[in-house]
């Protein structure tokens, strides 16, 4: 160091952190600048913090809490009733003595008996009495308030009008209602009465010369078809109104366009022409797709059918009409029982397949459980459950049953084609028989599902839709679902 070289010495002041860790050393080439041990660099400073007494701390300066005050009490600490002394000396900062004799104030100022609590030093407690007391608007008694509680707010709205004649929307408050220092503009919605009779939605533009815009309420009204509602603003509606009293039919009411809502309903009502309801039977009875006659039946009522499909047809005469009535055996019992659910015993994959479909024409969900060999099914009711109007065990035995003479006696007549027959059309990997009979499962058992027809054998001359490409050069394939219709040329 600079003091070991014969005596030689620097100005550079050592800054080094002191014992106490709050002060530096201000030596200047102080031998001991560069060393870690602490007590080469006590602090000589007084520590003077102020003791919870009062007193300042007398001790060198130092790390940490401050030692007790060494001062002594020389007069006497009594409790606040003075019942309780602790005689002197004691030391500095002792705290007065408690007392367990109850407090002597008998009364708050606001002339309410104090609950029983212990000689103390201070205010008594807050007054815990519950009293009735006014908000501090105005507006209403508030109930079981705490004495000691204060003003206190009912949390109505104000309601002092302003000076744009509105009233104030703030909750129930002391004061202005609007600080004259920052007044704020009133938002509230305009209210003046236009023409139309509704009231100004803008904000409030009172004591502006801004006039009201046009009326942004809505009237609702019918559609032209009459199958929806819809929302006109005030001034369409007003301008069919007028429109309507020039035409002398402002009697039968302003009516809109229709909506997307309508083409929906329109089909809808479309299929229940078609197939007379859910399940394909009418409740009507003699309604125009009741059934299929025989196309040599001749003229006469057309017993009531099920239609089921041309695999079920070919699963029927392969397997045995024996067990399509075992299948049939166990749907019947479902559905005419109350049950929510039930499981079926154990059968074979093919049998479970024939229940799976057979399922759909009771408007039943079907699913397999467990595994092989005890692999079943669990038969769910739908709200809509019901026995077919004709079983297939009862279907196979009749032609004019089977699917292909529902299609033939349909599709013979081009212009009933059109009218009995829902073109489903898009790629193979898209459009699917189980895709188009599980969007068309409400009616299953009044329609057949014709897989790759030929369209031109099915539609009018001129009225054949053109094939159409799909995504990436991909030719659509067409679904038909044929609806069954009574053959009136026969």
């Amino acid at each position: 160091t600079c003091a070991d070289a014969q005596n030689y010495t620097c100005d550079r002041k050592c800054k080094a952190r002191l014992a106490c860790g709050k002060h530096e050393c201000s030596v200047i080439c102080c031998p001991h600048r560069r060393s870690v041990d602490p007590t080469v660099h006590p602090c000589t400073r007084i520590c003077n913090k102020q003791l919870p007494c009062g007193h300042p701390c007398t001790e060198p300066c130092h790390r940490g809490a401050c030692p007790g005050c060494p001062n002594i009490v020389t007069d006497e600490l009594s409790c606040a009733c003075g019942a309780v002394v602790l005689e002197p000396p004691q030391p500095c900062g002792t705290k007065p003595p408690e007392c367990e004799r109850p407090c002597q104030r008998n009364e708050y100022e606001c002339g309410h008996t104090p609950l029983p609590h212990n000689c103390h030093f201070g205010a008594c407690p807050p007054c815990t009495k519950k009293v009735d007391r006014r908000c501090i608007g105005g507006h209403t008694v508030v109930k079981a308030v705490m004495c000691s509680s204060g003003p206190v707010s009912c949390g109505n709205a104000c309601g002092k009008p302003l000076a744009c004649g509105h009233g104030c929307p703030q909750r129930c408050h002391t004061g202005d209602c609007v600080d004259p220092e920052k007044p704020k503009k009133c938002v509230q919605p305009c209210g003046q009465a236009l023409a139309c009779g509704h009231s100004c939605r803008a904000k409030c533009h009172a004591g502006t010369d801004v006039p009201c815009p046009p009326c942004q309420a809505s009237e609702e009204v019918p559609c032209e078809c009459g199958r929806s509602k819809i929302k006109l603003s005030c001034d369409d509606f007003q301008r069919r109104l007028a429109a309507a009293s020039e035409a002398d039919t402002a009697s039968a009411g302003v009516v809109g366009p229709c909506s997307k809502d309508c083409d929906y309903k329109r089909r809808l009502e479309a299929l229940e022409e078609m197939t007379g309801g859910p399940g394909g039977s009418s409740s009507g009875g003699g309604g125009r797709f009741d059934g299929l006659a025989p196309a040599a039946a001749g003229a006469g009522a057309a017993p009531k059918i099920t239609i089921y499909s041309f695999n079920l047809w070919d699963v029927a005469a392969a397997a045995g009409v024996e067990t399509i009535i075992a299948a049939e055996r166990h749907l019947n019992a479902f559905v005419r029982s109350q049950e929510k659910s039930v499981i079926l015993p154990a059968m074979s994959r093919d049998r479970r397949a024939i229940v799976h479909e057979l399922a759909a024409y009771y408007h039943v969900d079907s699913e397999a459980i467990d595994r092989e060999p005890n692999r079943t099914i669990v038969l769910n009711r739908r709200t809509y459950s019901r026995i077919p109007a004709r079983l297939l065990s009862d279907s196979i035995s009749d032609p004019a049953a089977n699917p292909e003479t529902v299609c033939r006696n349909v599709l013979a007549y081009r212009a009933a084609a059109t009218k009995c027959v829902i073109v489903f059309e898009g790629a193979a990997d898209f459009i699917t028989p189980s895709m188009v009979f599980k969007f068309l499962s409400l009616h299953a058992g009044s329609f057949v599902l014709l897989e790759k027809p030929d369209i031109a054998a099915v539609f009018p001359q001129g009225k054949v839709p053109k094939p159409k490409q799909g995504h990436k050069g991909v030719e659509t394939v067409p679904i038909l679902a044929v609806f069954a219709k009574g053959n009136e040329a026969s």
